[in-house]
């Protein structure tokens, strides 16, 4: 169907009349939901990005002749025919404020506010024809631009073209005929167009034809007159919008309206010549000579309502244009974005006015300077017009229920790092304040207008810039932004005049920055210190000046200085007219005035902790940096140093700051030889000459581990140079990340080099970088063309409150077959109630790259899939969440972790019984991804697996020397695709630990009623490992007691503190470490603040609310329940009835509980806190986004998650059916027999036992034991461990190994009630975990009494991998982990 004519003209010699009021008429928005989006558009066409609202979106997408228009993230504008392919979200999820119009909701992060645009589907774009096209263009006018059916037909259509024809996906050409080199086949046309996949945009050398809306007619010709792509269709319609009466083509690219013509003239007709560069067979003027037609309106009559005053925060918020600005094409600007008024001052927009009150008239008699006829308001004085439209409610109406949504819910305004595109630049910069100029990349001008706290950065050439709003002079093309950043030649910098533009993830009320007023100032100033001052001075950059020195107010005063203080208005306030100056760094800012200030609030913390003392410093510096000297604070210093990674800083000489990791090598001297005032804060006191006022900076030691040292050469290996003179490792660390680099480099004693990536010339001995730092002596910086390597911390992981976007990682690879004796993926890792979120964390902590999911029940992992081919019977719901699919009965489905990690062996090692590393970690069913990830999180930086079962830990390696690879030929137990030693033969691999500089906060009392309530931990104990299990709960602290318990809590010291000489019990995870005493506990900070708030109290019924019951027990609180359901993948939990944990992702079905009182019972894992109460629960958000719940294909949103926790112990699941009953599907699990090759991976092994039993409690003897039936018993009284032996016996106990393991031979005999599985043998368990969750945790077994080390003169290594030579020892001791 051909698209219709909206313009209806009359036949004759004039166009026909057009009412622009008409036009102006506000359309029916209709707000149709908030939906989601993915990268492969909802609604495919991205019609532009730029500062918009409801109103100019749909009109947008209404004139490309879509049926919809979807705003989303306040400046994306989406078109399209269809709507709602990923599902509906809450309004909640579109809660931005449009950025053209702060009063209208325009979607969200990845969220549409999905609108009609009136449109039916009549006016859906159908071919007339596939043409064929050569060189000699069939339609010979091409326009350029980004294509799709919709807007190239409406392009040609403006153009007065009759045809419009897509070719090649990507190119729009017009004309007035087609044809002229055949039709050619429907087929031949069929490449999608290059901006809307949904649509064809014809072939190589094939147009599609389409018939636009363009009919001629005679137009009213009036002569040649003195005085872009362009035709004279383009022109009326421009002129026409902006209601002139008449137009001029001129040097047949130049369109002028106006609403009178001829004051210099009438030229002749030759004069006039030029053909228009938009249609050769028109003409447009020539040089100074226009074209002139009438429009065929009455020129738009103006009305003002009056001359109202204006201030620094307008009376009309939204500026759209300045410049060459007019009453005509201000009106046009303000209506199209939906604002009901306009002034032209600066061409403001708005839906109310006067807030400052009505002005004289007379101050309203300033020239536009667009039109010198008009009059444009005056000096802070705004002329009100109406734009003619009419006020729509219903969309008013709809944004104001979204935003009283978006005001209950939590602002997850979390975005960083947002591209926004190429945007053009002017004299008046659209991003007023320059961060600064010279060296520049993208994540260097991010850190600078982020400390700012301005909201958008942008990069053009060398320079920087920042500001809160942006594309005042619109967007432009992407090749306009082509120069390479001076700092990274991957990333690029703007161009000239346009700027690359990003958010820089400082939200609206981060931005925010309110005046406290304007302010009388004097010689004896008010705020009395003069911070800086220059070109630079913004309210931003004296607020962060003033926030730095550690002051509570900051002023601005006369457009460039910036003054700081505690206190202010001694001398009175000023009328806020006074303070008018614009500020020399920000123009759209004003600054104070003539001894005005503009006063702020900073909200700087102005407490300074108590100085270590007064220090003596000499030429060779006691405190090493100095990274500062000039107006100085105490504060100041400490967060210089803070970021550069030194624990402490000192002041000096009223100006200098000194930094360093250990200080007091000269003395501690009186305080009165301190006794300099700072220069940047009067009330403090900086030091003296040569002394130093020490404090602490606020955080620990930085902590760095070299790679290795590495060769370079002038093609360099790390390619920029961020840094020469003073170096040293933190301040090279330091501009390379803000660089936003993974790697730096120290070369030579004075050379900085950062990169992504190394190592392109070969590593050498590390001996061989030892040239001392030049800024810091006690540091070596490589050598000359050697680079120490580091790493800057870019890219590593992120702290537990942060969100990523959601489950990016999890991708869904497919289905495939699997094999029980020769697993696709070869590490069972998981049987139970499982979903796809909870595998796939569980693959990626223990760094494989695939997780597989079979039989609704198992999670499998490893680095590799599809060895037996594809699969089609993937059809079995997960057991923890029936919405989602978990393989077949002998099928997995695979997907993605994320991870992309190689783990290497550095080789095969000879171990004796005074191990080469020295703790036992775990042993059994380990793979090398297990044992890795054991002494990872014990805090140690080698691993080690042995005897194809065992795993140790240490932090240096090759005491005994290397062995053959030959003989490190054993298969691991867990995973059989790989290597775990030999007898007497280790693996070993260096883990990602990074040692961090612990310091307790003290040790404390404890008692039955525990401090901290909650016991995560007991066994192999260390303090990061405490501090990690405890972080991953959400707790604020960790404490360590008795040498192998970790307890954690939100507070701590209810029954006082102890001598610091009673927690000293050494670790059992590490002897070299302190955790605790009997009945202490040694305190720690876990830097964590998960904020976990009560939804409310919640009525539950039988049919539950939150369908998934995740935990029940002695051990349920609210942190417990967090991270559980968390892991599942949910977005809500709940705790209920004092021992139950529930999770889902919708709640609320039976309403809230009327009596709070009836959610009042106490958690039985932490009395502290409170666990809902009898069908009554307190619900929660995990914190995950609604974008990471999976729900699989072709399974309905509307099926029940059902499910409980309950570890299925014994394999594969032969037998899985559904019921179904109305909507619903519930899904019922059915136990088989397994074999023992399925149950051989989650046994330990064999272990010896003796009359005095390894396992003291006997839980029966029994003729048709199982291995379900004694891990059952063993369970139900609270074991850890279940061990069978001689075929009927169960024995429980919760620790293991006292005597030893024995061969797996030697346990041998089958169990009663299941032939196919040996349950143990004569004296000798089988042992296994009475969870499988507990595979997770720390198990170890019991050692010999006494360790003789016998130690020869050998090379062997320390934890920065480096050789060191020992002499020969010997020493008995007794063993840390005897058991008495």
């Amino acid at each position: 169907m051909r698209f219709v004519l909206l313009l209806c003209l009359v036949a004759g010699r004039r166009f026909a009349r057009f009412d622009h009021r008409e036009a102006l008429k506000a359309p029916n928005y209709t707000n149709l939901g908030c939906y989601r989006d993915t990268g492969e558009r909802d609604l495919p066409l991205k019609a532009e990005v730029k500062a918009t609202d409801v109103y100019r979106c749909r009109d947008v997408c209404r004139k490309l002749k879509y049926r919809y228009a979807g705003i989303q993230a306040a400046s994306y504008c989406f078109c399209g025919n269809r709507y709602g392919r990923y599902g509906k979200s809450a309004n909640t999820k579109c809660a931005s404020k449009c950025a053209a119009n702060k009063e209208q909701i325009c979607g969200g992060g990845w969220h549409n506010s999905v609108y009609a645009t009136g449109l039916t589907n009549r006016l859906a774009s159908k071919p007339w024809a596939a043409s064929l096209t050569r060189a000699n263009r069939d339609l010979p006018f091409h326009s350029a631009g980004t294509t799709d059916v919709n807007s190239c037909v409406k392009r040609c259509g403006n153009l007065g073209y009759k045809y419009a024809g897509l070719q090649a996906g990507a190119y729009c050409f017009c004309g007035k005929s087609y044809g002229k080199h055949g039709k050619a086949l429907d087929a031949d046309c069929a490449t999608p167009c290059s901006v809307n996949k949904k649509q064809i945009c014809g072939g190589t050398w094939r147009n599609l034809i389409y018939e636009t809306e363009y009919t001629p007619s005679k137009r009213t010709y009036i002569g040649c007159y003195h005085r872009f792509e362009r035709t004279i269709q383009y022109c009326l319609n421009y002129c026409i919008k902006r209601g002139y009466k008449y137009f001029g083509l001129q040097y047949s690219s130049h369109c002028f309206c106006g609403n009178t013509y001829g004051r210099y003239g009438k030229g002749t007709e030759a004069s006039c010549r030029m053909a228009c560069n938009g249609k050769k067979d028109e003409i447009c003027g020539a040089g100074w000579r226009n074209s002139v037609y009438a429009t065929g309106i009455e020129s738009m009559e103006f009305t003002s309502l009056g001359c109202y005053i204006d201030k620094g925060t307008r009376d009309l918020p939204w500026l759209a244009k300045s410049g060459a600005v007019n009453l005509n094409n201000c009106r046009y600007k303000c209506a199209a974005y939906g604002y009901l008024y306009f002034e032209q001052q600066r061409l403001l927009c708005g839906n109310s006015y006067g807030r400052y009150g009505k002005g004289a008239d007379s101050s309203c008699n300033k020239a536009c300077v667009g039109d010198k006829d008009q009059k444009c308001g005056g000096y802070y004085f705004n002329s009100i017009y109406r734009t003619n439209l009419k006020a729509h409610h219903s969309a008013q109406e709809g944004s104001n229920h979204l935003e009283r949504s978006l005001e209950q819910s939590v602002n997850s305004d979390r975005t960083e790092m947002r591209y926004f595109g190429c945007f053009k630049d002017a004299g008046e910069r659209d991003l007023p304040q320059r961060g600064f100029l010279g060296t520049v990349d993208v994540h260097y001008c991010r850190w600078v207008c982020r400390g700012l706290r301005y909201r958008y950065f942008g990069l053009q050439s060398t320079s920087c810039f920042c500001g809160n709003h942006f594309g005042k002079y619109g967007q432009g093309a992407e090749g306009s932004c082509s120069i390479k950043c001076s700092a990274n030649k991957n990333q690029m910098c703007g161009g000239g005049w346009y700027n690359n533009l990003y958010a820089s993830g400082i939200t609206v009320e981060e931005a925010k920055l309110t005046p406290l007023g304007c302010y009388v100032d004097k010689g004896d100033r008010d705020l009395p210190i003069l911070s800086f001052s220059g070109s630079t001075v913004s309210i931003n950059s004296c607020v962060k000046t003033c926030r730095d020195l550690g002051f509570k107010y900051a002023g601005t005063q006369a457009a460039s200085y910036c003054f700081c203080g505690d206190k202010y208005g001694r001398y009175g306030k000023a009328t806020d007219s006074d303070c008018h100056s614009r500020c020399s760094g920000n123009r759209r800012q004003i600054c104070g005035g003539g001894w005005r200030n503009s006063v702020y609030a900073t909200h700087a913390d102005i407490s300074v902790p108590s100085t270590l003392g007064c220090y003596k410093d000499q030429a060779v510096r006691d405190l090493t940096e100095r990274p500062m000297v000039g107006k100085m604070s105490i504060n100041r210093c400490r967060k210089l140093c803070r970021e550069l990674g030194y624990k402490y800083a000192g002041v000096q000489y009223s100006n200098q700051c000194w930094c360093g990791n250990s200080y007091g090598r000269y003395g501690k001297v009186a305080e009165s030889y301190c006794n300099l005032k700072c220069t940047g804060h009067k009330d403090q006191i900086c030091g003296g000459a040569l002394y130093n006022h020490i404090y602490e900076s606020g955080k620990p030691e930085f902590v760095f581990k070299s790679f290795g040292c590495f060769n370079d050469k002038s093609v360099r290996d790390l390619p920029f140079l961020a840094k020469t003179g003073a170096i040293t490792l933190n301040n090279c660390r330091q501009a390379c990340w803000r660089y936003g680099y993974k790697y730096f480099g120290v070369q030579n004693s004075n050379h900085c080099f950062c990169g992504d990536k190394y190592n392109r010339y070969g590593q050498v001995e590390d001996v061989r970088c030892q040239k001392p730092c030049q800024g810091n002596k006690e540091q070596t910086c490589g050598d000359a063309w050697l680079n120490n390597i580091y790493a800057t911390g870019i890219g590593s992981k992120i702290s537990i409150e942060e969100e990523t976007a959601p489950d990016s990682g999890v991708t869904e690879v497919g289905c495939y077959n699997n094999n029980e004796n020769d697993r696709d993926l070869p590490d069972l890792v998981f049987t139970g109630s499982v979903t796809i979120q909870m595998c796939a964390k569980m693959c990626a902590e223990r760094f494989y790259k695939y997780a597989a999911l079979q039989a609704g029940v198992q999670c499998f992992c490893g680095d590799s899939y599809g060895k037996h081919g594809a699969s089609t019977e993937c059809n079995l719901r997960c057991r923890g969440n029936a919405q989602q699919i978990c393989g077949g009965k002998s099928s997995i489905t695979v997907y993605t972790t994320s991870v992309a990690w190689r783990l290497t062996s550095k080789g095969c090692f000879v171990d004796k019984p005074a191990r080469d590393l020295t703790r036992l970690a775990i042993s059994g069913a380990i793979s090398v991804n297990l044992c890795f990830k054991h002494c990872q999180d014990l805090g140690y930086y080698y691993a080690g697996v042995q005897n194809s079962a065992q795993c140790f830990c240490g932090n240096r390696y090759n005491l005994y020397g290397r062995a053959d690879e030959t003989q490190c030929n054993m298969k691991c137990r867990g995973n059989k695709a790989q290597i775990c030693g030999g007898a007497w033969r280790n693996n070993v691999y260096r883990t990602n630990f990074k040692a961090t500089s612990r310091t307790a906060i003290g040790c404390y009392k404890d008692s039955t009623d525990r401090d901290l309530p909650d016991l995560v931990e007991t066994g192999l104990m260390t303090v990061d490992l405490c501090i990690n299990k405890c972080s991953e709960l959400g707790y604020k602290y960790a404490g360590l007691q008795g040498g192998n318990a970790c307890y954690c809590g939100d507070s701590y010291g209810r029954y006082g503190k102890g001598d610091s000489t009673v927690c000293t019990k050494a670790c059992t995870g590490n002897n070299k470490q302190m955790c605790g005493g009997a009945g202490y506990n040694l305190i720690f900070d876990t830097s964590v603040a998960v904020n976990i708030q009560s939804l409310g109290c919640y009525v539950d019924q039988t049919k539950r609310d939150l369908p998934f019951w995740a935990l029940k027990g002695a051990k349920v609180n609210v942190n417990r329940c967090w991270k559980t359901c968390r892991l599942y993948g949910f977005l809500y939990f709940g705790v209920q009835n004092g021992d139950e944990c529930r999770c889902g992702n919708k709640y609320g079905a039976y309403g809230k509980s009327s009596n709070t009182d009836d959610c009042n019972m106490k958690c039985s894992g932490n009395k502290a806190q409170t666990c809902g109460g009898s069908f009554a629960q307190n619900i929660y958000a995990t914190g995950l986004h609604s974008e990471s719940v999976i729900i699989s294909q072709g399974i309905s949103t509307s099926t029940t998650i059902s499910g409980d926790k309950d570890e299925i112990i014994g394999g594969n699941i032969t037998s899985i059916g559904s019921r179904s009953s109305g909507n619903e599907t519930s899904i019922e699990y059915m136990w088989s027999i397994i074999t023992y090759t399925d149950l051989l991976p989650l046994s330990f092994g064999c272990y010896k036992d003796a009359a005095n039993r390894d396992l003291p409690v006997k839980a029966a003897s029994a003729g048709d034991m199982t291995v379900k039936s004694c891990v059952m018993m063993c369970e139900k009284k609270g074991f850890a461990f279940a061990g069978l032996q001689n075929s009927i016996e169960c024995w429980c106990g919760n620790q293991f190994g006292r005597y030893g393991p024995l061969s797996s031979d030697k346990c041998n005999k089958a169990c009663g009630g299941q032939s196919e599985v040996m349950c143990g043998g004569d004296w000798a368990n089988t042992i296994f975990s009475t969870s499988i969750g507990e595979l997770q945790t720390i198990v170890y077994n019991y050692m010999p009494k006494t360790i003789v080390h016998t130690i020869t003169t050998i090379t062997y290594y320390d934890e920065n991998g480096n050789p060191i030579s020992s002499s020969t020892s010997t020493s008995t001791e007794e063993h840390p982990y005897y058991y008495k």
